[in-house]
């Protein structure tokens, strides 16, 4: 289920290999919860939400490693399928890990950091497959977890003489506000 619904999505496997991307199965859940123990236990996992506050654990979900302009993780962006037991049940599929200290910043750079072609534009979106698309076809891109996550510091990461805000085109136009409002700002 996993391949086919990257591959809808327009994302090649070599690609999310190299980007790090992951996904969590149910069957992965043992040994996610030997992990989660040697690295702080459940409470931890419910405090940076591995664990919903109901008990569910995030599985059926693409996890996207949301990386710094160093190339180290700051938290993962989730996506959880369709089939989801959560989606099932009418949660949200997009899911993001409150790491700390990383968390605040928001931002979703190349794996490699900030390795953007100079002189070329760079397309600001608003997740992590828009994120990703871009990048696995040659073009410079960040991502915001969201369209009210931009921070002005982010500018200083940009570093080419061209932006594009390409932030999705919702019903409900959340997706065009907010780009208008982040156009006046840079």
């Amino acid at each position: 289920e996993v391949g086919p619904y990257l591959e809808s999505r327009g994302l090649f496997p070599s690609y999310l290999h190299r980007a790090g991307v992951g996904y969590l199965s149910s069957e992965d859940v043992p040994k996610f919860l030997e992990l989660v123990e040697r690295v702080g236990g459940v409470e931890t996992a419910k405090e940076v939400g591995l664990i919903t506050p109901s008990g569910h654990m995030l599985t059926g979900g693409i996890f996207f490693p949301v990386y710094d302009q160093d190339g180290s993780i700051q938290t993962f962006s989730i996506r959880l399928l369709p089939s989801a037991e959560l989606v099932q049940k009418g949660a949200s599929p997009h899911w993001t890990l409150k790491i700390p200290p990383f968390y605040p910043l928001g931002c979703m750079y190349p794996r490699s950091g900030m390795d953007l072609l100079k002189g070329r534009a760079t397309f600001i979106c608003e997740g992590a497959i828009d994120t990703i698309t871009l990048l696995q076809n040659g073009y410079n891109a960040i991502g915001l977890l969201g369209v009210s996550n931009w921070k002005p510091h982010f500018l200083e990461f940009v570093g080419t003489k061209e932006t594009i805000i390409a932030f999705d085109r919702d019903e409900n136009r959340s997706g065009q506000k907010a780009a208008v409002k982040l156009a006046a700002k840079i």
